[in-house]
This record gives structure tokens, sequence and C-alpha cells, in this order.
């Protein structure tokens, strides 16, 4: 596994080490349960894979240009290594309500299929250029996606571990 996607399942597994389903489940008002985090996290992993794979099979990449505002976006996760707070999700991560115990259960392969995906869409587009647009972010490389990962995984880390202390 590349090392910043081990990054992410080593910081994941440490967030959620002996966490109850029932802890996990627990509503918090106004905000996601870790369960739904999860869930959010498993969705990014996965849609990012199977758009990456949709990519490769087309065999070229997006020419389009980021606006100023994405690029300054851009610029804060993937240089800086700050994820805003209060961001609102693209509704096709946003979690519909899997049990703990299924998600907890698909995330590991699902994190597993994007190393794959994305090391196959290195050899075949680059790891530097463009190949997949964010949906709000614009186009991204493979190794600006390694790095969101990392970034946007510690942003709702933090929030597990919130969560956790307040259960």
């Amino acid at each position: 596994m590349h090392p910043q996607l081990e990054l992410v399942r080593a910081e994941l597994n440490s967030a959620i080490d002996s966490l109850s389903a029932a802890d996990a489940e627990r509503a918090v008002e106004g905000r996601w349960s870790i369960a739904n985090v999860l869930e959010h996290l498993d969705l990014t992993f996965s849609r990012n894979a199977a758009g990456l794979e949709r990519r490769i099979a087309k065999g070229d990449a997006p020419a389009r240009r980021r606006t100023l505002k994405q690029a300054a976006i851009r610029f804060l996760i993937v240089t800086l290594g700050y994820f805003p707070e209060g961001r609102k999700s693209p509704e096709m991560v946003v979690p519909k309500g899997r049990p703990y115990s299924d998600v907890v259960k698909d995330i590991q392969s699902h994190l597993e299929e994007l190393d794959r995906v994305m090391a196959e869409g290195e050899r075949a587009l680059g790891a530097t250029g463009a190949v997949l647009d964010h949906p709000v972010i614009g186009p991204f490389s493979i190794d600006d996606w390694r790095t969101f990962h990392v970034v946007h995984t510690r942003h709702h880390v933090k929030h597990i571990k919130a969560r956790r202390i307040g259960a």
C-alpha cells in the first residue's frame, strides 16, 4: 500500500480501536455520528476509486483548469494540509445511515481498492498531471488525491476522537 494511504489506514484504525457499535452509532445533536463519519470516508474512498477507474478506461485526463477559488482551496488542503471546517459534503458522499458493522467491514477493502486503482492510474496517466476532478476543488492529480485523503481523513479522525471522548 502507498505510504500515504497506509497512513490513512493507521489513523482510522487507531481512531476506532475498541469502539463499540453502540458508541459509533450514538446520535450527536446536529452532527454525524461516528458511524456516519466512517460511512462518509468510505464513500469518498469507493467513489474516488470508481471515478479513477472510469478515467483510466477512457485513457485521458480532464482538460479543465481550476478556478482561482478552487486553486486556493487546493492550496489549503494539498499544500498546507489544512481542511477547512464547516464545509458541506458533496451529496454523493453524504452518509445514508449504514450500520457501523457494515461500514467498518467495508472501509478497509475500499481503501485497498483505492490504493490499487491509484497505482494503476499512476502507471497509466502519471502521478502529477490532473486526472480526475474533485466535485468542489476541481482537477486533481493522483498525488493530489492521495494527499487529499490523508488530510480529509485526519480532519474526520479529529471528529471521531472528540465524539469518543464525549461518549
